[in-house]
């Protein structure tokens, strides 16, 4: 591959550093005759016995159809269990029933934009982190939930390559206290500096598909055997690289842009369950293929 790079220094991070917008429990608005089944609510759902936390919200809902903490806790519910469809339905709806003191106690913008986040739209994601911090009432939200908008906002502009906005929101979140952030923000930087230097033979691709990893060379070479046998190309399609930890990774291809990696990635996904991005500070070919 052309702009592949030997490196001696390696630094391979995931970019999956993204922050659920959950604090504390949404109960403020919750009726004082309905306090006991929302604890039990609670209890049920820390649990993880999801069926009874569905069925007491259901039955809260019941009574409170358009109470804002019910909706956003049943939001939260389909959320936990991967329902996003229905979690942004309700999601939505506690949004439209929102008042002010709902604004200065739960951060629905940042939920519903990391909802859509998860979804992979990230057009609407990013209005709605952005829609959070343009709110009057984003100062008076928990100092964690401004930390986490930021954070979430400032990946969703990486991955639509909007690189410098994305500094200035990881920079926010480190002010809050974001160590999430301050492995982004070096991911933020190294692709600046890629980005804004001519592009030259050997420069390295700053977004990897990475498609299988392990720490044995006899896993990878038989892995990269059965990949190049599945799509009908030759092994020289794939690259290895070692990780900090010790782990080597296959990789099908390094980009310049998350965009382009992304299409790569639905492609990957056809022969390998474990494909996935990686973003790359440093790479650094370790020659092993025989």
């Amino acid at each position: 591959m052309r702009h592949l790079l030997k490196i001696s220094n390696i630094c391979i991070v995931f970019l999956l550093s993204s922050s659920i917008g959950f604090a504390a429990d949404c109960k403020h608005s919750i009726e004082s005759n309905m306090l006991s089944d929302f604890q039990k609510y609670v209890v049920a759902r820390d649990s993880e016995n999801y069926e009874n936390a569905n069925l007491l919200l259901a039955n809260m809902a019941i009574l409170e159809r358009k109470n804002f903490c019910i909706l956003y806790e049943q939001g939260r519910m389909a959320l936990i269990q991967d329902k996003n469809e229905i979690a942004l339905k309700y999601l939505t709806e506690a949004r439209e029933q929102s008042t002010s003191e709902d604004l200065k106690n739960q951060p629905i913008y940042n939920i519903i934009g990391y909802t859509y986040l998860v979804m992979g739209n990230l057009e609407d994601a990013e209005l709605n982190f952005a829609k959070q911090v343009e709110l009057p009432e984003f100062p008076a939200l928990v100092q964690s939930d401004r930390m986490k908008t930021h954070n979430n906002h400032g990946l969703t502009l990486l991955k639509l390559d909007r690189y410098e906005e994305a500094l200035s929101s990881f920079e926010k979140a480190i002010e809050l206290g974001s160590s999430l952030a301050q492995k982004n923000i070096e991911i933020v930087k190294s692709i600046i500096t890629v980005r804004n230097n001519p592009e030259q033979e050997g420069q390295p691709g700053i977004f990897g598909v990475s498609v299988y990893s392990a720490r044995k060379n006899k896993y990878i070479q038989n892995n990269i055997k059965k990949f190049a046998a599945k799509i009908g190309l030759s092994t020289d399609a794939f690259q290895v690289f070692s990780r900090p930890n010790g782990m080597l990774t296959i990789t099908y291809g390094a980009f310049l842009s998350y965009p382009d990696a992304l299409k790569k990635l639905q492609e990957a996904k056809s022969f390998s369950k474990d494909a996935n991005i990686i973003s790359v500070a440093d790479w650094q070919n370790v020659a092993i293929r025989k």
